[in-house]
């Protein structure tokens, strides 16, 4: 969900193939201008009939139509590949079966190290696709140590981020469509890397400490409101205000935004000096004319692209419906759509400061024309902006908040809860 997490561009074509959705429904945004004081932490429940899962499915993302699979476990490495309807092994034989597992342990692919079981199955088109299965707090381990900095995070942070990566995590697999629930270890759900493995160094050796101590501090807890799991979303940087979840992600409940003052003020410092500091909150990105002319055909709407142009935009200015012209038809599609297109990682944010088409700079309410030269965007904030924005949880942390006024802010009218693990 860290918008600093990109799909590679290498897998453009099947990102596209999703890439058109319906308009979006505009929602009224509140904004909340002052920051929630630390308060006491609430008390801890257990409401039911939400129970935690004691595994999780994740996909790898990297292993999609693999044509070999290589796994390695301790010293021994173990290739996989398609054969037939099934998968076959040079070490591990066995008659083609249509799904194959692993035994349970530690084992690396790609250089990440996994803590669980592996399963292996051909993919629906053509090739292999991978799961793992691990316990629910070492996933969430690996995730907390995926989506956060960990030599500069404090233990505050740690634990509101892993008490929001739980969250997403139960709400996630129960509203999956599958009967085999699993998440993404990318951007479509979560980064996971897998264990978390530090250095010799001491400062990495700390940062492993801390990150544990958070993950034990936290065990079981969730964000409930009104008696129901909170849909509790994040990103990196939100440049001054999150944004409505209903209006980025369709057919999910309003969520008030707030104001992120740290990420504000930061906002201005970079636009009234005009050199970016170490984690910027401006971006910019440049998409060649052969890059939008490629989106054109992927979307039908012809041979080139001519026009992106903003339909919507919600209070604080952030895009939220575009509209697509080719030379043959136009569609209107939501920005977030248009992001998964062209890559979450070249087009960051729903922010957009100005749009430059061939060397002519055009404010940013103007229309978007395609120059020979494509266009050069720049924005503001990284991510969808919904709910907790991680630059303003680093910063908010350092002031001295705890991890629940953190949450309360970025989620209000939630509570922190602890839930029992099902069967």
């Amino acid at each position: 969900m860290r918008g600093a997490a990109s799909a590679p561009r290498s897998r453009r074509t099947l990102a596209l193939r999703t890439a058109l959705v319906g308009l979006l429904v505009a929602s009224v945004v509140t904004t909340c201008h002052t920051p929630l004081p630390r308060t006491a932490a609430p008390s801890v429940s257990q409401p039911a009939p939400w129970t935690l899962p004691t595994r999780v499915r994740v996909l790898l993302a990297g292993q999609e139509g693999a044509e070999r699979l290589l796994v390695r476990r301790g010293q021994q490495q173990v290739a996989y590949w398609r054969e037939g309807s099934g998968v076959a092994s040079d070490r591990e034989p066995f008659a083609s079966p249509s799904q194959h597992w692993s035994p349970i342990g530690p084992f690396a692919i790609d250089g990440r190290t996994y803590l669980g079981e592996l399963e292996i199955e051909p993919h629906p088109d053509g090739g292999l696709r991978a799961f793992v299965h691990v316990d629910l707090e070492v996933y969430v381990e690996g995730v907390v140590a995926a989506e956060l900095p960990l030599w500069s995070s404090l233990p505050a942070e740690l634990q509101a981020q892993a008490i929001a990566v739980r969250t997403y995590t139960v709400g996630a697999l129960r509203r999956h469509p599958d009967r085999e629930p699993f998440l993404w270890d990318g951007v479509q759900d979560q980064a996971f890397h897998g264990l978390y493995q530090p250095g010799e160094n001491a400062g990495e050796q700390r940062a492993a400490v801390r990150l544990s101590r958070a993950i034990e501090a936290t065990r079981g807890l969730v964000l409930m409101q009104n008696g129901e799991l909170y849909d509790a979303r994040y990103h990196a940087a939100c440049g001054g205000t999150t944004v409505d979840r209903s209006a980025i992600f369709s057919g999910t409940a309003p969520s008030p935004p707030v104001a992120c003052e740290p990420c504000g003020q930061r906002a201005a410092q970079e636009a009234a000096e005009g050199v970016p500091p170490r984690r910027p909150l401006t971006w910019e990105a440049q998409f060649s004319a052969p890059e939008l002319n490629a989106l054109a055909r992927e979307l039908r709407l012809g041979q080139r692209l001519v026009l992106i142009e903003p339909m919507q935009a919600d209070r604080s200015g952030r895009w939220q419906q575009v509209r697509v012209q080719g030379d043959q038809r136009a569609v209107a599609m939501s920005l977030h759509a248009l992001r998964r297109a062209l890559g979450f990682g070249a087009w960051k944010s729903g922010q957009i400061v100005a749009v430059e088409a061939s060397g002519t700079r055009l404010p940013a309410d103007r229309t978007r024309g395609i120059g020979p030269r494509g266009i050069t965007v720049r924005g503001l904030g990284r991510g969808h902006g919904v709910g907790l924005c991680q630059e303003g949880l680093h910063d908010y942390a350092s002031m001295g908040w705890s991890d629940r006024a953190i949450l309360r802010h970025y989620y209000p009218g939630t509570e922190v809860v602890r839930l029992p693990v099902g069967h």
